[in-house]
């Protein structure tokens, strides 16, 4: 399959031939596709004669779809205004955002060593192609080098279909071309904006967004050494209360170093108490709260500290 960018324009050369004992004048266009008839997109129509027994080869331009997609070539040939044939090349054609290249991602640590040296007043920076130069200088070169790389590679077809923030390089959509990176936490997927890595983890990761919890206490929990009389109490474990905030039930596992951990399920809205042995007493005692299975098992849901020395 060929890879296009959207919208990025192509031309095909297609030859025909003439079996016919005498010349005949023909139109064809070329057009893609997910049927025949179902033109996505498709070149202007050529007119064009051939002799008898004769071939001529013809360039069809077709702006590619903006969809990513795959679709379906086709060449549509017609003679005195009845469609003779449709022909179908063999590869289709994948319609995908173009990767930034080495080259490409190479430059954009440099630009943006040059508006951190433009800014601190360094005056020389060693630059690629155009060597040692003044770093404010520099900061236009490398956006020069890194639009005629986006150009070279198919991301953009003209300087105006890009911009700069800094030194992060945008398609005029406001999607980013260098750095093009915004990881979900989730999964292994990427995405070009903020505002797409959103819209994925609203549709595809629910259950994990809706999944919190809360810590809402922790303390020493003391017991009562000489019943009944109850003169003396003294503390034998921590107590660590916890709610569901989750619209579902979640299991919750409670852990303090030193102290082990506990296990708890609970119902949405509801808090349980816990409580773990004595083994670790000071300053900035640290609980964790994590998840228990779910959509995401060791998820943290939520952090607490506190001070006892007993």
């Amino acid at each position: 399959m060929s890879q296009f960018a959207p919208s990025s324009v192509h031309a095909a050369t297609v030859t025909f031939a003439n079996q016919a004992g005498r010349s005949f004048t023909y139109a064809a266009v070329l057009y893609l596709g997910k049927n025949v008839g179902n033109k996505v997109v498709s070149s202007p129509v050529k007119n064009f004669t051939i002799p008898a027994g004769g071939t001529l080869s013809q360039d069809f331009t077709v702006t590619m779809p903006t969809t990513l997609d795959s679709y379906h070539v086709y060449i549509e040939v017609s003679q005195a205004g009845a469609v003779l044939a449709t022909f179908i090349p063999a590869e289709d054609v994948v319609i995908a955002v173009p990767e930034p290249s080495a080259l490409l991602i190479y430059y954009q640590p440099i630009l943006a060593e040059c508006i951190e040296d433009c800014r601190l007043g360094v005056s020389m920076i060693m630059l690629p192609v155009y060597g040692i130069q003044n770093p404010c200088t520099g900061i236009g070169l490398m956006k020069g080098l890194m639009i005629d790389e986006a150009i070279n590679i198919g991301m953009i077809r003209s300087a105006g279909e890009s911009y700069f923030i800094g030194a992060v390089m945008y398609f005029s959509d406001g999607t980013t071309i260098v750095p093009y990176w915004w990881s979900c936490p989730y999964c292994p997927e990427k995405f070009r904006s903020p505002e797409q890595l959103a819209q994925h983890k609203e549709a595809v990761h629910q259950d994990i967004l809706l999944t919190k919890a809360t810590i809402t206490g922790v303390g020493p929990h003391s017991v009562c050494i000489d019943p009944p009389w109850c003169d003396y109490w003294e503390a034998y474990s921590y107590l660590v209360r916890w709610r569901n905030d989750s619209p579902f039930a979640i299991t919750g596992r409670v852990s303090i170093p030193q102290c082990g951990a506990a296990d708890a399920l609970v119902s949405p809205g509801y808090e349980v108490t816990v409580y773990l042995a004595i083994g670790k007493k000071g300053y900035s005692i640290p609980v964790t709260l994590t998840l228990v299975g779910g959509a995401l098992p060791g998820m943290v849901l939520d952090t607490y500290s506190f001070d006892y020395f007993g």
